[in-house]
């Protein structure tokens, strides 16, 4: 039966935490998330955001600002004197995190300011995502995990405070659980006195809270007055880069995230349900109470990192198709870039949109203008104009009058740029559709900007004819005399119809330059904003079609640059918070190279790297195109819907649509690891054995007792596979830590392609037997005089959140041990 759970992550840790599960999850079953959980985390830093998933992300961020401190803490101080409270000039950057200041992150989730109310938008967030958890769920009775670290200033600081208000959001909750990361065992402290420091700070804040005769009495910043002799959590887990038998720690923190997401993972997904059996019991037993531990291992064929490694692959090559300085593909076929071929097509295509742009200034509604300037040649040739015929000729394109053929060309000018703007936009589409270059749409803009100005340059030295009145009206004289000439009336063009060709041809003429002269500025204006204007010129008429900007290309082929990031791998800088593909192909070698995470990966092919090779020549067929990653749109209109966000939505769509498109082909299939520790027992041995060391470093004196209450099981996708391994080791290796009963094995048959061992250590005293807790709690008390500015008091009240800061004890106005039998909850 579904069990109704939410995993709040709490503070950074508690995100990349979050995006293990998210990620483990996807793999395994192609979701993110059952329907029965969800995914919550909240943060003090604005930058932190859910990274790339394969699917829509489902992890719900709640940001509590720090913005405007002393408002905040003058407000929270109404009514309660909050000993806790930080300085209001504790923090420099807020927005960038607490600053590793444990009372900070507590005034986070307490505050509010301009930016919201914290306090409310936490509570609505865990009331929305209990709602949404328990929507379809026959059990209502939710199980709640929390994950952060102890090291910094945000989960450390809420840690005690977000579980009871959990409790009172849920009074009904099944369990509450706390996966608690701790930093490993120091070789130096020095300059990282704030990690230690606030770690056994906070453990003595739980240590606090689990007495019998504690209370938490609190007025939340919402009126409410909450008070319960409940200890914050049911278990909290410790965890750490640190092994308790002292083998080699997790290099990196990454490792530990990935290890943690695993853990909460498997409890979604059926281990949660496994562990309760035996931990009831255990704890009957005295065998587990407030703390513990566990180790876990496994075995994996690393099908989501060879899936997303392939889609960075394809990615980069499609992208720089798209920036290929050199040449351009089209139906798959690679040619040269040839810029005198591109200026002579572009020259033709602009004389056709000229062309069109003056044919649609003579439409005047119902009627054309060449049937006005019929008419006119009648009345002229048969001297029946009012007037004097030179006079009558000029004031029909004279600019002085607005009823004659100039007004009407003028009233369509507009429509003449829409046309120009219309095919400009549909000529620049089609060619970039049809090229997939960025570069030849360059090429063609700067030949189209070019002849542009030669034609501009034309019309002014050659044609006397630019965008002036007077200039036009000094032309008009000229013109006038062209089209009265007594050359028409010589004895050859004495025939009416003869004098009606040559006046209608000439007068035709005379519209074209005025033409000419009224879209003169106008073609101005167009070239202009093709090579440098930042606001966007549309057609009035279909504002979906616009003119494309060589600002805006080049700051697209930037940003595709900077997507696939092969720059700035190459000059061996990158920013942490920067994503590119070439980053992400080097942090996919470096999670599959690390061998200091308990997850042995294995392959049906010899290794990594010919796994890539063979699924590579699988979809050699499938050359990039940008209809694997917009389907049937057109690229620019894909890449100009970008915007500001640019560079991240190029990297998830690109990385998304091939991630689909490798699984739609099957090219990496799925490979039965059960048949590699066939063939190699000793490595499922060395795995399995890195099981039975929990996640902590601790003392010589504390030995973890194997006891059969605890949980010891083998995950995997078939109880029948997980029973040939476990007697395998038995009798190959002589490993028998492992049991065949159904206590030894968790199946869960869509959980493809990895193999855990899993081991639940018994009760830990975090403040004895931590190895290097002596070490943490010397931090603690000893301000490090080496740091500017920091003095003992100041230092005790930055790492203490629940306490008094003056006597260093976890009793506070607020906070304080009462008898029981006096509380209420």
């Amino acid at each position: 039966m579904a069990q109704p759970t939410i995993i709040i992550g709490i503070g950074s840790s508690g995100l990349f935490a979050l995006e293990q599960v998210q990620r483990f999850h996807y793999e395994a079953f192609r979701t993110n998330k059952p329907k029965h959980v969800e995914y919550l985390y909240i943060e003090t830093n604005k930058d932190n955001r859910v990274g790339v998933t394969p699917l829509q992300n489902e992890i719900g961020r709640v940001y509590i600002s720090l913005a405007q401190m002393g408002t905040m803490i003058r407000n929270l101080k109404q009514g309660n004197e909050n000993a806790w409270l930080p300085e209001p000039n504790a923090l420099l950057n807020a927005g960038l995190g607490a600053g590793g200041i444990r009372a900070c992150g507590r005034l986070a989730l307490w505050g509010k300011n301009d930016e919201g109310n914290n306090f409310t938008n936490v509570i609505r967030a865990i009331q929305n995502a209990y709602a949404r958890a328990v929507k379809d769920a026959y059990v209502q009775k939710p199980t709640v995990f929390i994950v952060g670290s102890s090291t910094g200033g945000t989960g450390s600081g809420i840690f005690i405070d977000i579980a009871y208000l959990v409790r009172h959001l849920i009074e009904d909750i099944k369990e509450l659980f706390a996966l608690l990361l701790i930093p490993n065992k120091p070789v130096n402290i020095r300059n990282f006195e704030v990690m230690y420091g606030n770690t056994y700070s906070l453990i003595k804040d739980i240590s606090h809270f689990n007495e019998e005769n504690t209370v938490y009495r609190e007025k939340w910043p919402n009126g409410k007055n909450y008070e319960t002799t409940k200890p914050p959590y049911e278990l909290v887990q410790f965890m750490s880069q640190d092994y308790n038998d002292g083998s080699p720690a997790i290099n990196t923190l990454t490792g530990l995230y990935k290890m943690a997401g695993m853990y909460l993972f498997l409890n979604i997904v059926g281990m949660r349900e496994k562990r309760m059996e035996r931990l009831l019991d255990a704890a009957g037993a005295m065998h587990v109470k407030h703390y513990n531990t566990f180790g876990m291992s496994a075995i994996q064929f690393p099908k989501d990192q060879i899936q997303e490694y392939l889609a960075a692959k394809m990615s980069i090559k499609l992208l720089e198709r798209w920036i290929d300085p050199q040449s351009y593909y089209q139906n798959n076929s690679k040619y040269p870039i040839n810029r005198a071929e591109i200026k002579e097509q572009t020259i033709e295509r602009w004389n056709e949109m000229l062309e069109d742009a003056f044919a649609i200034m003579d439409s005047t509604g119902n009627n054309e203008i060449m049937y006005r300037i019929e008419e006119e040649v009648e009345l002229v040739n048969k001297n029946q104009q009012s007037g004097n015929a030179a006079r009558y000729v000029r004031d029909l394109f004279t600019s002085k009058k607005s009823d004659n053929l100039y007004g009407i060309l003028r009233f369509n000018v507009q429509t003449a740029v829409d046309k120009l703007v219309e095919e400009i936009h549909d000529w620049f589409v089609e060619s970039l559709n049809r090229t997939e270059s960025l570069t030849y749409a360059r090429e063609m803009l700067l030949a189209l900007l070019e002849t542009i100005g030669d034609t501009l340059k034309f019309w002014s030295q050659t044609l006397k004819i630019n965008s002036e009145t007077s200039q036009w009206e000094k032309r008009l004289a000229t013109q006038t005399n062209y089209m009265l000439k007594s050359g028409f009336l010589l004895a050859r063009h004495k025939e009416i119809g003869e004098q009606n060709r040559v006046l209608l041809d000439r007068m035709v003429a005379t519209t074209t330059l005025m033409k000419m002269h009224l879209l003169f500025d106008k073609l101005a204006e167009i070239g202009k904003n093709m090579k440098r204007e930042d606001v966007e010129k549309k057609s009035t008429r279909d504002t979906s079609k616009r003119l494309p900007r060589l600002r805006e290309l080049d700051e697209m082929v930037t940003h595709i640059r900077s997507t696939i990031g092969k720059d700035i791998a190459q000059e061996g800088g990158s920013d942490a918070n920067e994503i590119s593909l070439y980053k992400r192909l080097s942090l996919i070698i470096a999670d599959i190279n690390d061998d200091s995470v308990p997850i042995l990966r294995v392959y049906k092919a010899e290794s990594f790297e010919k796994e890539i090779e063979i699924s590579e020549s699988k979809i050699a067929k499938e050359i990039p195109s940008k209809t694997v990653l917009i389907g049937g749109d057109d690229l620019w209109s894909y890449l100009s819907s970008l915007g500001y966000n640019f560079i991240n939505i190029l990297y998830k769509d690109s990385i998304q649509k091939y991630r689909e498109k490798i699984l739609e082909m099957d090219i990496v299939p799925d490979y039965d690891v059960s048949e590699y520790i066939k063939r190699r027992p000793e490595e499922g041995k060395r795995m399995a054995t890195r099981a039975l060391a929990g996640f902590i470093s601790v003392g010589n004196d504390k030995i973890f007792d194997r006891s059969p209450y605890l949980p010891r099981f083998v995950v995997g996708e078939d109880q029948t596979k997980i029973t040939e391994i476990i007697n395998l080791l038995q009798h190959k290796e002589n490993f028998s830590e492992f049991s065949t009963n159904n206590d030894g094995i968790l199946e869960l048959p869509d959980m493809k392609n990895i193999m855990v061992f899993f081991d639940e250590k018994g009760t830990i005293n975090p403040l004895t037997d931590i190895s290097y807790i002596d070490q943490m709690q010397e931090t603690y008390e000893n301000f490090p005089s080496h740091v500017h500015g920091m003095t003992a008091q100041k230092w005790k009240r930055d790492r203490d959140a629940y306490g008094n800061s003056s006597n260093g004890t976890t009793a506070s106005p607020t906070v304080e041990p009462v008898d029981p039998s006096n509380s209420t909850s």
